[in-house]
């Protein structure tokens, strides 16, 4: 089991339900469900932002670390299909959820979807 543990198991996906609980308790709600390309890639861009992948459906999450982030990006971003973007039609498709915490702290979500 991932550091996330209980966090995933039987519920919903965070993409889905709006609700992201990271492995630090924080409780992380939807500020922007279904985020728009240009809102993905500013938040991903800002190292201060907790970026969060939810491979296989938000099932296996995982925070990506700064020296992957660019490049993951790079890889994710032509399969990205939010608003503002075209997508690779039979391939995973990714969608993005803006969360924020009560503290003010923003994450950026990426979820894979097949």
């Amino acid at each position: 089991m991932s550091e996330w543990g209980d966090r995933v198991e039987g519920r919903p996906s965070p993409w889905s339900s709006g609700v992201l609980v990271t492995p630090d308790g924080r409780i992380w709600r939807a500020r922007r469900g279904d985020a728009d390309l240009r809102v993905a890639d500013r938040l991903i861009r800002r190292p201060d932002v907790p970026f969060v992948v939810g491979w296989s459906g938000g099932f296996e999450p995982a925070f990506v670390s700064a020296e992957e982030r660019a490049g993951l990006w790079r890889d994710l971003r032509r399969s990205f299909a939010g608003p503002g973007s075209r997508g690779i039609p039979g391939t995973p498709s990714y969608r993005a959820t803006w969360f924020a915490c009560e503290d003010g702290g923003e994450l950026i979500y990426l979820e894979e979807h097949c």
